[in-house]
This record gives structure tokens, C-alpha cells and sequence, in this order.
């Protein structure tokens, strides 16, 4: 971009920027507050969740599209904070920012509805070329797809004037960006790149933007993805036949064969109703009606009832014991709906309580920890063999540092519930949803006995002795 046209644009830029503070003004600065707290290292999952909490529709469509088929996830999200936990603090940037910008569009608009389409049609592209390709970061190649063409939504809405006079030039034959370049002093991928970089928005996604029009490699991978699924999209809504154009980008940049290709075709086919359908979802959809609470309540007992299938199985088909806990901890995770889940044991020796199985939110750093085994919450549950609950607003809740996943388990409701055999407490589940603030109810207390009841079980038919520690 020359001198002149850079000028140009970031002139247009400001004003742009303008209306959109007057006219959208939770936009631009939820998408900032996005991208700061996946930024911030001390940011937690409630922090992401309180701010994408502040629109309703973004945070019914955000729950809409992690609970969605083309995440193919057995766990359910009902909570933005569980969703974090769930995909990732990255992921939901990427989804909720994604939403948000394209929330712009007014598929009223005659101009917008064929933008709109075509934009879900490249992000959906995006995703499955991502996927085929494996790309690291998918919902990236999402988003990427989405935003592609924000600088020409910003014409269409912001400009319609000069917008009119492109579209004139282009029903006369010259090329859209060439029309736009006459009239507006630079193309909608040059602006839309500008908009983003205004935004603070990722690198890799502003160059995706800048560039897509330009079927020449980039040193990028997203960008390449973006531009072969925007030659793609054309090449589907205007019902032409795969172009030599797109075949050799494909092969030579991305490696992908004709048959690839006509593979992703298919596959959007499948998904893009899919994504139509979040897309044009409201916040009607945070209507918590009679029906969908016992929807949602049949979807987590057939989860339940699978993961213990799961168990069942791995305990006959001799597996070790290691692998049969850690099916059943991981299965109380899942089939419950637990934010983490962690399954300790007695080490009579050091009379301690040890850590050996978990899973959830900073599960990793939780193995191997160890508690007193006579004193606390969890060990009066082991001792006396019954289950403990700690309320948050109760008196045995005790705020700490919540560095120390641990203690940041007792900062909000928990709950233990003893391990039997042989009419002794010899261990515990310990589970909490600290994170999405979610009571612990009775319902998910009573599913959790059945899981205890299969460790009991599996030490029965496979003892367990902790070694003791050093």
C-alpha cells in the first residue's frame, strides 16, 4: 500500500472507528476486553466469563457453538466458565470475538445476507481445511474465515454511497478490488486488515485479512487457508467447477489433492447448517424452559451411564490398576459434569491422604499431592466414612491463595465422598466446581457413590497399595 493510500485509509479508519463507538459501542470494547484477559497470565476462567457474560447473545451463541456437533464433545457446557475449561482460554477468545464482530451483519440487508454467506461459508471452509491439514488451532481458522472480509461489511454499512459506486463498476466488468481502490483509495482487505490492527486483534489474523485476495503463498499457514477457502466459496455459490487456480494452490501450498478438496465440499455441506443455525441464534436461546432442563438432564444420565459402560469393560479386559482408576476418576469427571475430579488414597504408613488420580482444570499439578489423613474436611470424611460438603458461603469455607489448585478447591464448594472396603475408609473422592461457581447438587452427589462403589469394586479385584512417600 502506498504512502498516499495508507494515509488514506487510516483517515477512513478513524471515522470508521467513530460510528462504530456510537453505533456498536459494546463491540470494539468487548473484543479489547477479550483479548486482554486471554492475554493476562493471572486471569482465570470466571474473568473471561464475566466479560463475555455482558451480551446475551454472545454468550448464548458462545455456549451454542461449544455444545454444537462440530465440536463432537461428550461433555456439555452450561456455563461460559465450564466452556473455558472445557476448550481453552484461546479457543473461547477465538469464538467469542469471532461472534461479536459477527454480530455486524443484518441479514435483512440484501447486500449483507450474500456477505454473510459467503463469510460462513469461507470460516466453515476454514475449519474443515484446518482440521484436514492439522492445523494446530482450529477455531483460529474459524474466526480467520469469518473476519476475512470485515472491511467490506465496514462499505456496506459505514459507506454505502461509495459503495454503490463500486458496485456499479464491478456489474460494468472491472474487478472489485480495483473498484474499491478508484473509489475508496485502497481494498476492503487492505481496510479490513487496518480495522483489526485498530482492534489490537492477532497478527496471523490480520494478515489473513490483508492478503486473502492475493492467491500467491504467504508465509503463513492461515493466511494460505484463508485464501484457498475464499477461491472456494466463490467457486461454490457461483456453482463452477473446482478451478485449475484453486487445485494448484491447493497442491503446491497446501499439499492437499483434488481429492481433498472435494472432500471439504462435502463436509461443508454438513456443517454449514450446523453453524447457520448458532449464528442466527438470540438470547431467546438463555431461556431455561421446562423442556430443555429435561433434555439436558436425559443428555447427562446417558453420559453417565456410558462412562460407566466404559468401566465396566476396562475392568474385565484385565487392564492394570493404574488404568482402571484412572477410567473411573476420568469417568466421574465426564459422566457427572464435575469441574475437576481428584481420587486420593491412604498411605497408612505416613498416615497421609495421596493424590493418585485426576482429572478437570489443573489436574496435572494436583498427582501426588498429599494431606493429613486425621485432620481436615477430608479426613474426617475418610475416618468417619461420609460424605463432607463445604460451602462457599458456609463456615468452613476458607478463602486462600488461589495459585495452589488445591486450596483454591477449598475457596469454593467442594465436596468429599469416603471410599469404602472392607468397612474402612480408604480414600476419597474429592470433586468441586470452583470454577463455574456451579452448586454441587444431590443428584451429581448420588451419581457420585456409584463411582466410589466401582473403586471399591476395582480394589477388590485389583488391591491398591500406595507406596509410601520418597
Amino acid at each position: 500500500m502506498s504512502q498516499l493510500s495508507l494515509q488514506r485509509v487510516r483517515a477512513r479508519i478513524a471515522t470508521i472507528n467513530a460510528r462504530l463507538r456510537e453505533d456498536l459501542p459494546v463491540l470494539p470494547k468487548i473484543v479489547s476486553e477479550i483479548s486482554e484477559a486471554t492475554r493476562d497470565d493471572s486471569s482465570a476462567a470466571e474473568d473471561l466469563a464475566d466479560i463475555i457474560l455482558k451480551d446475551q447473545t454472545l454468550t448464548a451463541r458462545v455456549l451454542r457453538m461449544i455444545n454444537s456437533v462440530p465440536y463432537h464433545r461428550r461433555v456439555k457446557a452450561t456455563t461460559i466458565s465450564q466452556a473455558v475449561i472445557l476448550i481453552g482460554f484461546d479457543a473461547i477468545r477465538n469464538l467469542a470475538i469471532s461472534i461479536a464482530l459477527y454480530g455486524m451483519l443484518d441479514r435483512k440487508s440484501e447486500s449483507l445476507t450474500m456477505l454473510y454467506r459467503h463469510s460462513l461459508t469461507v470460516a466453515v471452509l476454514c475449519r474443515i481445511l484446518a482440521e484436514r491439514i492439522a492445523y494446530p488451532e482450529p477455531e483460529e481458522a474459524l474466526i480467520a474465515g469469518l473476519i476475512h472480509d470485515i472491511g467490506r461489511l465496514v462499505l456496506v454499512k459505514y459507506f454505502p454511497e461509495e459503495y454503490k459506486r463500486i458496485e456499479s463498476q464491478v456489474s460494468a466488468g472491472k474487478s472489485r478490488t480495483e473498484a474499491e481502490v478508484e473509489v475508496i483509495g485502497a481494498n476492503h482487505a487492505q481496510i479490513g486488515e487496518e480495522i483489526l490492527s485498530e482492534w489490537k486483534l492477532a497478527e496471523t489474523l490480520r494478515n489473513a485479512t490483508g492478503s486473502h485476495h492475493t492467491l500467491t503463498r504467504h508465509r503463513e499457514v492461515l493466511a494460505n487457508v484463508v485464501k484457498l477457502a475464499n477461491v472456494m466459496a466463490h467457486e461454490i455459490w457461483s456453482d463452477e467447477i473446482q478451478s485449475v487456480k484453486s487445485i494448484d494452490f491447493a497442491h503446491q501450498v497446501l499439499t492437499l489433492r483434488p481429492t481433498d478438496l472435494e472432500w471439504a465440499r462435502e463436509e461443508l455441506q454438513v456443517r454449514f447448517k450446523e453453524y447457520a443455525k448458532i449464528f442466527e441464534s438470540d438470547a431467546s436461546e438463555l431461556e431455561d424452559d421446562d423442556a430443555a432442563k429435561a433434555q439436558r438432564v436425559a443428555d447427562q444420565k446417558a453420559l453417565e451411564l456410558d462412562c460407566l459402560a466404559d468401566i465396566s469393560r476396562v475392568m474385565v479386559s484385565g487392564a492394570s490398576r493404574d488404568h482402571i482408576m484412572t477410567t473411573i476418576c476420568e469417568g466421574a469427571f465426564r459422566g457427572i459434569g464435575f469441574d475437576r475430579v481428584m481420587l486420593m488414597f491412604i498411605d497408612e504408613k505416613r498416615k497421609e491422604l495421596v493424590v493418585r488420580h485426576a482429572a478437570g482444570a489443573g489436574s496435572d499439578g494436583m498427582i501426588n499431592l498429599r494431606f493429613p489423613a486425621n485432620v481436615g474436611v477430608i479426613g474426617k470424611c475418610v475416618k468417619e466414612r461420609r460424605t463432607e460438603r463445604v460451602n462457599a458461603s458456609g463456615e468452613k469455607a476458607r478463602p486462600q491463595e488461589p495459585s495452589d489448585p488445591i486450596k483454591a478447591v477449598e475457596s469454593r464448594d467442594f465436596v468429599c465422598v469416603p471410599i469404602i472396603s472392607g468397612g474402612q475408609g480408604v480414600g476419597a473422592f474429592v470433586v468441586d466446581n470452583g470454577l463455574s461457581r456451579r452448586p454441587v447438587t444431590d443428584d451429581a452427589l448420588i451419581s457420585l457413590q456409584t463411582f466410589a462403589n466401582q473403586v471399591a469394586i476395582a480394589m477388590v479385584m485389583s488391591p491398591i497399595r500406595v507406596p509410601p512417600k520418597g
